[in-house]
């Protein structure tokens, strides 16, 4: 691991410990792919060591260092072990620009072991890059292979009639 990549993702935790991160935005946004993603590894690895306000912040980190990412860093967070909240963040920014790639990686998303709430999350941004609506992925999930994503389509088909 990068020391400077270790020191960065701390001075993130203090800053948003203090409320003052804007000045160290700048930072973030001028990683590469491959330190961005150390820097996410080592925010969810300090998101597993702590608890209560000191998880929050990490946890917070973690989704700045998400939110302004290029689409391909996105589509890899889809798929890598992070937790669902980092997930679910990932597929709402992938709402408004989600790629051909994006596509892939939701279709994935949806037949990993994760969360519900995760799966619901990657419904939308994945009619979005369809260009169909979300009742239209949801009956196609009612296909899918898999009986977790067949049930939560079906429920979440239910949901939305009534």
């Amino acid at each position: 691991m990068d020391s400077g990549i270790a020191k960065l993702v701390e001075h993130l935790i203090a800053a948003r410990r203090q409320g003052d991160i804007g000045h160290l935005i700048t930072q973030v946004r001028v990683l590469d792919d491959k330190s961005r993603q150390e820097a996410l590894s080592l925010a969810w690895r300090r998101m597993q060591e702590t608890q209560g306000q000191d998880q929050e912040e990490a946890l917070d980190v973690g989704r700045m260092i998400v939110g302004d990412a290029p689409t391909s860093f996105l589509n890899e967070v889809l798929i890598a072990p992070f937790p669902d909240d980092l997930k679910i963040y990932a597929c709402w920014l992938l709402e408004g620009w989600g790629d051909a790639s994006s596509l892939l990686a939701l279709q994935q998303l949806l037949h990993s072991p994760v969360g519900p709430n995760v799966k619901q999350a990657a419904l939308l941004p994945l009619a979005m890059i369809k260009d169909v609506s979300v009742d239209d992925v949801l009956l196609e999930a009612t296909l899918d292979d898999d009986e977790a994503v067949t049930e939560l389509a079906r429920e979440l088909l239910e949901e939305r009639r009534r």
